[in-house]
Order: C-alpha cells, then structure tokens, then sequence
C-alpha cells in the first residue's frame, strides 16, 4: 500500500500541515523543533513516502517542469548541454519535458502544444535558426511563454540568453596556431552567427594577415556535416598556396577535414595542423590525430540556464529583462594541432 502525507503524520504525531512542511522544506521560519522535523523524516523514510507531483501541482499552480526546445537529439553539442541542465533542474526540483523540431512543419504550433496550457513553469530554447527563426521565438515570448535561450542570441531583444563567447573561442583558436608557427591559416565555417563570430575572433588574432583563408560552408543538418567537412577540406587542399593549419567549425567538420588530409596522403598536424569547436566527449579526445579543440562551458552553461529560468519563473527576475550571461570558453590541445599527447 503506498503511504500518504497523512500516514506519515500519524506516525510522527503531528498534524498534516506540519507533516508537509517539514517534508517540502518550508519549515524555517515557522516554530518547529528539530525534534519534530527528524521524528518526521524518520516516518517518512520507514513508511517510503513519495510526494504525488500531480497533487503538489494542483496546490502550488506549478508543474515543477522545465521544457526544453532543440532542432536534434543526436547533435552532441546539444546532448552534452542538456546533460548539465537536467542535473541543475533536478537540484531544484524540477522535471524536464523534451520536443524536438527535426520533422515539425509548424515548430511554432508544436511548441504551443508541447508546453502550453500550464504544461511547463518556462522554457529553454536551445535551439538553431534552421529550424525555429527568431520571429517565431519573438512571437512565443511576445504571447507571455516564460524562456531563456541557450546558445543563441537574437541581437535586439529581451529576452534572457545564456552564450559562450564564439568570439573569443575564434581568437583562441588562431593564437594557439600562431604560437605553434603557422602563418597560413584556413577558416572552415558554416555561414551562420556562430560561423561569423568564429570566424571574427580568428582574424582578429591574425590582425587580418594577408595569407589566412576564410571558407564558408553551407549550413546542413548534423548528419550531413562530416561529408561537408571532407568537402571543404578537399576544397582547402587544392589551393593554390595551401595553407598549413585549418580552424573548422566544430569537431564534426574537423572529422571530415581529416580524412580528406588523409586521402590526400598527408598527415595531421605533420603537413597540416587542425583545430575544432565543441570538444566532443569521448570522441575528439580518442579521434586518430586526438583533436585540439575550443570546449564550451558546458557545465556553466546549463547551470546558468536554469538558475536564470527559475528567477523568471519564480518572479525574481522579469521575463523581458534582457540579462545576457556571455561564459568564456577554453582551449583543449591535443595532437593534432602539433602538441604532444601523453
């Protein structure tokens, strides 16, 4: 038989009120011995209690659930986010619900019925534009849906965003090829806003040097971009005056551009060095050369996420506040940029 509040404070004694307190947390404050609150515990412990979700909802107006809005489910870089908001989520008490817009012809309509209708307490948009434009998010905040984005910025708008500086990760990215000794360096980027931003902070650091190469690379959905990178990486090889390092966009990309070095019959890093974006567990650092790459904040930015969608939610923190959390990323070296791997 499956134990009730009201078991529960029969066998410590005191009154369904208090039994509840004590077992929400909400205690302090109120005059309640630690005698009280450990007899409680106790019963709840021997008797296996389960506080119903379903009731708690029904008394507090809330559903205790996040949901969260992505374009895939086998992107990694999305994956790995997602792992480190569902471990915040859960040190608050909160649930997630998943949708994912891959095959949505209306992702609007989707969202709508996914999290609507008291569903969810908020929303994290970790989610690219392929898939969900900015108006459409414009017009779901616009409409009162409480959200943050994650990972992306709509440039103008108030609405709470959590990023890593791409910028920065760029300029990284180029001085570590610099400081190796390469003076010829290939951008391989998708032209998008990440792409761009790369792109930027690369040349920054090569203070617009006369000999680096920008290549943009169509955008493509994650299974599609390797044979991208095989292309672009094709496609460096056969210049003319080719370089002797590349920066590709994200790991995946860089994957391609590897194997394209390799059908070529050269080597990486020896004829040419090679620097990704995203670090992709036990993938990049185990990859044959293992992968210099720039990691994300991973952990930082799903912590962060939802500690500013819990304020939204909780009214700590207005929903068109317009707080941006810019988080820095670092740069992991491996082999095959040319540093040695132990």
């Amino acid at each position: 038989m499956v134990a009730k509040l009201r078991d529960v404070a029969a066998k410590a004694n005191v009154s369904v009120g208090t039994a509840s307190m004590i077992l929400n947390g909400k205690e302090r404050g109120v005059r309640i011995s630690a005698a009280t609150c450990a007899r409680v515990l106790k019963a709840a412990e021997e008797l296996q209690y389960q506080p119903n979700p379903f009731a708690r909802s029904l008394r507090t107006q809330k559903s205790n659930t996040i949901g969260v809005c992505a374009a895939y489910l086998y992107d990694q870089y999305t994956a790995t986010i997602l792992q480190y908001v569902n471990r915040a989520a859960h040190h608050k008490g909160y649930r997630l619900m998943l949708s994912f817009l891959e095959e949505q012809e209306d992702p609007v309509q989707t969202i709508r019925e996914a999290f609507g209708t008291g569903y969810v307490d908020g929303v994290l948009i970790r989610e690219s534009a392929d898939k969900l434009d900015d108006q459409s998010i414009l017009k779901l905040h616009k409409e009162g849906m409480k959200m943050v984005l994650v990972g992306r910025e709509i440039v103008g708008s108030s609405i709470p965003t959590v990023l890593y500086d791409n910028f920065q990760g760029g300029y990284m990215a180029a001085e570590h090829l610099l400081k190796l000794g390469h003076e010829r360096i290939a951008i391989a980027m998708e032209n998008d806003p990440l792409g761009k931003k790369r792109s930027e902070g690369a040349c920054a650091a090569l203070d617009k040097r006369d000999d680096s190469e920008v290549l943009f690379v169509d955008i493509c959905s994650p299974e599609e971009i390797s044979s991208r990178g095989y292309q672009a990486g094709t496609d460096i090889l056969h210049m003319q005056n080719r370089p002797t390092a590349i920066i590709a966009h994200d790991d995946v990309l860089a994957f391609g551009i590897i194997s394209a070095v390799k059908a070529e019959g050269l080597r990486v890093p020896e004829d040419i060095a090679i620097v990704g974006f995203n670090d992709m567990a036990n993938i990049s650092a185990y990859y044959d050369p293992p992968l210099t790459s720039i990691r994300p904040p991973y952990a930082e930015m799903g912590g962060t996420a939802v500690d500013l969608l819990v304020d939204i939610m909780d009214g700590r923190l207005a929903q068109d506040a317009g707080t941006k959390i810019l988080l820095n990323p670092s740069l992991i070296a491996r082999k095959s940029s040319g540093v040695s791997c132990p």
